[in-house]
């Protein structure tokens, strides 16, 4: 391997990298944990009906959002997998998604996070197929894995500002949420108490009360958006 290839292979690494760690902010840190009330649902495609049928706007907005980047967050994964591993058979790179799909899920399960459903590995394993599909289209198109390995090079260049945004992005709307809910405790204490002084008088026992307040109603919303059943096959 000469010094360019060598330069290639370290940055796809880095870019490959990131990839990851916007999943995991996604995927993991991105959500409310509510372990005493977990979402679990084993029915092929349920939710995916059951978004089709939504009548809300809101739902169908928040179902083409979930479907969608369900697909989209896994097809890099299903890009770099072959290209990275000597195994380039699409089988063995798409239980590779599998499993990691399918890890992603009993981990949400286990920490009370997102929901765990069936069709989102079903989306998930769609988007990595997309992804492995892709990487033999290039490879059939091109006819040479060094090729192949300078066009993901370019694409993962073009690729990479969009992933640093959304990690910064998704960074920043943490935070935002963290000044946004210290507001509401300040705003519900005011409100339950009358209290109109300096907010630093504020006790740890009134925060304690207003962070009870606070996850009821994000556990409403929550089972709003995922219905918190847990659902058989017939």
């Amino acid at each position: 391997m000469n010094k360019r290839d060598r330069i290639k292979t370290i940055f796809l690494y880095g870019v490959f990298i990131c990839y990851i760690l916007l999943l995991i902010k996604i995927l993991f840190l991105s959500r409310v944990s509510h372990l005493e009330h977990r979402s679990i649902n084993i029915i092929p495609f349920y939710s995916i009906i059951e978004y089709i049928h939504g009548s809300s706007p809101n739902i169908k907005a928040f179902a083409f959002g979930n479907v969608v980047g369900n697909i989209v967050i896994f097809i890099p994964l299903g890009t770099y997998l072959p290209l990275f591993k000597n195994d380039k058979r699409l089988i063995a790179n798409w239980l590779v998604i599998f499993i990691v799909s399918l890890f992603v899920e009993i981990i949400q399960g286990l920490l009370g996070i997102g929901a765990s459903d069936i069709d989102d590995i079903i989306l998930n394993c769609s988007g990595g197929l997309i992804g492995i599909l892709g990487y033999k289209f290039l490879w059939f198109i091109l006819g040479n894995e060094r090729k192949v390995h300078t066009t993901i090079t370019i694409l993962s260049a073009a690729g990479l500002p969009f992933v640093l945004y959304y990690l910064l992005m998704i960074k920043m709307r943490f935070w935002i949420s963290l000044f946004y809910r210290q507001e509401i405790r300040i705003l519900e204490w005011r409100k339950i108490t009358g209290f109109n002084g300096n907010e630093e008088y504020l006790t740890y026992s009134s925060f304690h009360y207003l962070d009870i307040f606070i996850k009821d109603i994000q556990y409403k919303v929550s089972s709003y958006n995922h219905g918190f059943s847990i659902s058989f096959a017939p």
